[in-house]
């Protein structure tokens, strides 16, 4: 597909004059005194335009040599899109069962719960969040804490809406630590699950709590009273499960 590039074409589109009544093409009848019916500037102009728009909207460059580029166009445009305000205004709202992706987060989609939708997910309770392709995390930190030393590891993520996450901590010893040793799990600051051991050579905690939409951070503290601990594998990981509202 490529808008029309000859000698006699000009460089922008002319006003395209007020809409008549709409018709249909006709070859015309001489012998009934009918008229064929004229190709225009103004139509010509508005069809090109129009095969172009869903060309580019694709994200395919026009091009000459290429004849199957609406139909790629199509197929493109087929495929589950962001949500997009120009859209739902011209359809006058997403109908009920649309699917529509997440514009920011991978793996996150989202479905219509009502007919002409035109708000805009994660701002109400007309959309349901039914992908989370990507909300879950690990971490690792190899490390050897001071006598009576403290660390703390974290992760953060945005979640599209609210939901619960687990929460998984522990801590790997090179040789039984000697004296008392914490771990603990904590959500957005607030410290959630503690355990405290002695001699022990690994330790695990986990908690799960409910969140609200928007940035999570989540982290594991490791803290030992042991004036010589061995070095530590200090792991933390998360797995967000949004609500069902």
């Amino acid at each position: 597909m490529y808008a029309i590039d000859n000698a006699t074409a000009v460089t922008s589109m002319p006003a395209v004059s007020p809409a008549g009544a709409a018709g249909f093409f006709t070859g015309g009848n001489p012998a009934a005194g009918l008229a064929a019916t004229v190709v225009t500037a103004d139509w010509l102009n508005i069809v090109q335009q129009e095969l172009l728009g869903a060309v580019n909207g694709a994200g395919i460059t026009p091009s000459k040599a290429q004849l199957n580029q609406l139909a790629l166009a199509a197929q493109r445009l087929g495929m589950v899109q962001p949500f997009s305000a120009e859209l739902s205004e011209a359809i006058g709202g997403y109908p009920l069962n649309s699917l529509v992706s997440d514009p920011s987060l991978v793996g996150v989609y989202y479905v219509s719960t009502v007919n002409n939708n035109t708000t805009p997910p994660g701002s109400g309770a007309s959309w349901k969040v039914i992908g989370y392709g990507s909300l879950a995390g690990w971490t690792e930190q190899n490390y050897t804490l001071a006598a009576g030393g403290e660390r703390t590891i974290s992760l953060n993520f945005t979640a599209p809406c609210a939901g619960n996450i687990h929460v998984i901590g522990s801590a790997n010893y090179s040789a039984q630590n000697t004296n008392q040793t914490n771990l603990t799990i904590i959500v957005n600051g607030q410290s959630l699950s503690a355990d405290q051991v002695t001699g022990a050579t690994a330790m695990t905690n986990h908690s799960c709590v409910a969140v609200a939409a928007g940035p999570v951070t989540v982290a594991s503290y490791c803290g030992t009273s042991s004036q010589n601990p061995p070095n530590v594998g200090h792991t933390l990981s998360y797995l967000f499960v949004p609500s069902s509202s």
